[in-house]
């Protein structure tokens, strides 16, 4: 997944959500 698609989710979901949706397992800059 690319950082602007993960950006994107952030955008609409909580950071728990994101790291679920994305496979990451380190905090997003939000």
């Amino acid at each position: 997944m690319s950082e602007q698609t993960a950006s994107g989710l952030a955008e609409g979901l909580k950071p728990d959500q994101v790291l679920d949706a994305t496979g990451l397992h380190c905090p997003l800059p939000l």
